[in-house]
Parts: structure tokens; C-alpha cells; sequence
């Protein structure tokens, strides 16, 4: 009986998804190989780049600073071991902030990054959706991570679930 029943749902299914047209796309493929990926991540990266050349800048004052507290001690009357430290307590918080602004969750790079990988999500967006429609399909999955990227108006049941959600 249940060779029968798991039989019969399964004819079910491929006659309902039988007239369905399904696709896939590899968007990690997609984000490598597209020439304005390639170049905002070129961007992104030189960025990156000159910016921790910065903090190896501000690293080494930091070293510096330390050591000439450390070597010249025995030398430095109080007030100049103090006014020493106090200039090394004030560079590490500029070290930190400088870090938390460039990579911070909302720093520069991290805005950097909106800025220029949302025009070319759109761009890869619409592409999806001409070819998509050009090509018949109902629906188009991204393989590398199984989410849903396009699909005909009609299937959407968002505007039924929040309309019996909301009675």
C-alpha cells in the first residue's frame, strides 16, 4: 500500500511539474566572470590595500613610540615619560578609530562595497530576468546556494499569505 501511495504522488508531481519550466544559474560564476564584477573588485581591493598600508603606517609609529619609551626610561625625567605615554595612548585610539572607520561593519569598505556591488546586482538582476522570460522559464534557482532568483508573477503567493495572515 505504501509502494502504491509514494507511486501515485509521485506521478502527481511529475504531472504537475512536468509543464513547469525550471532553470539554474551559478551566480558565484557569474560574480567572477562579468567584466564589472571583476573591475569593482579590483577597486575594492586596491582600495583595501591602500588603506592597510595606512595602518601598517600608524602600527609602526605606535612600535616606535614604545620603544623609544622603553630604551630612553632610565633618561626621560616623569613629566616626559608621561607627556611619552600620554602621545602613545592618544596614537593607539587614533589606530582603533582609524581601524573602526575603514573596516568597521558600516566603514568605508563596507560602503565601498554597497556602493559599487548594488548597481551590478541589478544589472545581473534584470539579466536574469530577460533571459529568464526570453527562455520560457517558470523558475530559475541559484545552484550554488539553492535560492529562488526568478519566477513568473503568477506562482507568487506572497499577496495570498499576508492577505490571510492580516484577516
Amino acid at each position: 500500500m505504501k509502494k502504491v501511495v509514494a507511486l501515485l504522488i509521485t506521478l502527481m508531481a511529475f504531472s504537475v511539474f512536468g509543464e513547469l519550466k525550471f532553470g539554474y544559474i551559478n551566480a558565484e560564476r557569474i560574480m567572477t566572470e562579468y567584466s564589472e564584477s571583476k573591475k569593482a573588485t579590483e577597486e575594492l581591493q586596491k582600495l583595501s590595500k591602500d588603506r592597510e598600508n595606512e595602518a601598517m603606517k600608524m602600527e609602526a609609529e605606535l612600535k616606535k613610540l614604545d620603544e623609544e619609551l622603553k630604551n630612553m626610561s632610565m633618561m626621560l625625567s616623569e613629566d616626559k615619560k608621561r607627556e611619552k605615554m600620554e602621545e602613545g595612548k592618544k596614537k593607539l585610539v587614533e589606530y582603533q578609530a582609524f581601524k573602526e572607520r575603514v573596516w568597521g561593519s558600516e566603514g568605508e569598505l563596507a560602503r565601498k562595497n554597497i556602493e559599487l556591488t548594488n548597481p551590478l546586482l541589478k544589472k545581473i538582476n534584470d539579466a536574469i530576468k530577460v533571459v529568464s522570460e526570453k527562455e520560457g522559464m517558470d523558475y530559475v534557482f541559484d545552484a550554488t546556494n539553492g535560492t529562488l532568483v526568478y519566477s513568473k508573477p503568477d506562482y507568487d503567493l506572497t499577496d495570498k499569505i499576508l492577505m490571510e495572515l492580516n484577516k
